[in-house]
């Protein structure tokens, strides 16, 4: 980084001013900080592989920024998604529609004014009216979602986007008898409620009634109060859970919950809530992580 800063006529202070250093002092506390991070990915990976069955993983750092893993065997597709998955969870209340109808309609004039495109070429043609008003909640075809992340990155369009709100995808997909695949898109509060690092316990469990997967989350002291307060002051109120950007689930909060019990629905077979499980319980990797051999 220091390099590529150089052949840009900047230097460290004038990237990371905020630590309030000089370029010496900022270059000793980001290897100080990326070597934080690895130790705690690695502490993270030894819990992910021994939850998976493994007796006495070996994972150790080589290098300044690589992390290596001895295993038995050959790396399975399930080892290689627990390995390199971030691991992220969080409680975010869900906007209401109406902020949802405002967006389409504040995007779609900027557009029109930059552009003066016809009526097919606005941002919300990309969604499914139908759907969207069925579900109150924004529906799109799986292949149009680049495009509406492309227009949602543009400067003049994030000009419109209230800073205090943030645009996930959901897990679910809706198929329809023309094979057409459709996603929902829920805006929420970017500040989340409560995160993954307040969970104690996560088990994958089965619907007794329905025999679908959800996962059991437990919250440790500080998250059971939290979460008690939270739900106390969001009655009847929509609260999305998301893992890794994607949204699982989004319950309407019925009353305050004591005890510090919640759950995560939405996994389309018991492996993939088994996988969940073992993200939850072994806690978020502080770094994303990519296999290279």
């Amino acid at each position: 980084m220091k390099t590529k800063l150089n052949k840009q006529g900047l230097s460290l202070s004038d990237y990371f001013g905020h630590f309030g250093f000089n370029n010496e002092n900022i270059e000793d506390k980001l290897i100080e900080m990326t070597g934080n991070a690895i130790e705690s990915s690695i502490t993270t990976l030894i819990k992910r592989l021994e939850y998976l069955g493994i007796i006495n993983p070996v994972v150790y750092q080589t290098g300044s920024t690589r992390i290596s893993v001895e295993l038995p065997s050959e790396l399975s597709e399930e080892m290689k998604a627990i390995i390199q998955t971030t691991g992220m969870l969080s409680f975010n209340l869900c906007k209401d529609f109406s902020v949802s109808k405002k967006l389409l309609q504040d995007v779609d004039k900027v557009i029109y004014e930059s552009e003066q495109v016809s009526k097919k070429d606005l941002f919300s043609a990309y969604f499914n009216e139908e759907f969207s008003k069925s579900f109150e909640v924004l529906t799109a075809d799986e292949n149009d979602l680049d495009k509406i992340e492309k227009i949602l990155q543009s400067e003049e369009v994030k000009a419109v986007i209230p800073n205090d709100i943030a645009i996930y995808k959901s897990n679910e997909v809706i198929k329809t008898t023309d094979d057409r695949r459709f996603r929902k898109l829920y805006l929420v509060k970017k500040d989340a409620e409560l995160t993954g690092k307040l969970i104690s316990d996560a088990t994958c469990e089965i619907d007794k009634n329905t025999e679908i997967p959800y996962v059991s989350l437990v919250m440790n002291k500080e998250g059971s109060k939290e979460w008690e307060r939270i739900t106390g002051e969001n009655i009847k109120k929509k609260c999305a859970i998301i893992f890794d950007g994607i949204v699982f689930s989004t319950p309407v909060i019925m009353s305050k919950i004591i005890g510090g019990k919640s759950w995560i629905q939405g996994m389309a077979t018991t492996k993939e809530a088994k996988i969940l499980s073992i993200l939850l319980k072994s806690g978020a990797l502080e770094i994303p992580l990519k296999i290279l051999d």
